[in-house]
C-alpha cells in the first residue's frame, strides 16, 4: 500500500462531502427545526396579539379627547365654584384674578 496522492486526497475529500450532505446535514436541519419550533410558535403567538400603529394612534387619540373632555368639565365646576365665592365675597379681587391665571383652558368671551 503506497501514499496517497493529490488526486486520491481529492476524491476522498468529495466522498465525505457527499456522505456529509447526505447523511449528517438533514439530520442538523431536523435539529435545528426541531429548536426552532416552539420559538416560531412563540413569535407567531406575539405577532397575532400585538396592535397596529394605527389602532394606538385611534386609542391615544380617543383618550385625549376624554381627558380634554374631563378637564372641561372640571374647570366649568371650578369656575362655578369660584363664581360663587366671589358672589358671597367670600374671595377678594385678588384671589380671584389668582385662580384665573391657573386655568387650564383660555376663557372665550363673547
Amino acid at each position: 500500500m503506497g501514499m496517497l496522492d493529490a488526486n486520491d486526497l481529492k476524491l476522498i475529500g468529495e466522498e465525505l462531502g457527499r456522505v456529509i450532505d447526505d447523511n449528517l446535514m438533514p439530520r442538523i436541519e431536523d435539529l435545528i427545526d426541531e429548536k426552532l419550533a416552539p420559538i416560531h410558535s412563540e413569535i407567531n403567538g406575539i405577532k397575532a396579539s400585538m396592535v397596529t400603529k394605527s389602532y394606538l394612534d385611534d386609542k391615544l387619540a380617543d383618550l385625549k379627547s376624554d381627558l380634554i373632555g374631563h378637564d372641561r368639565r372640571l374647570e366649568h365646576k371650578t369656575d362655578a365654584l369660584i363664581g360663587t365665592l366671589a358672589d358671597r365675597r367670600v374671595l377678594t379681587t385678588p384671589d380671584i384674578e389668582r385662580l384665573e391665571q391657573s386655568r387650564v383652558f383660555p376663557r372665550i368671551t363673547s
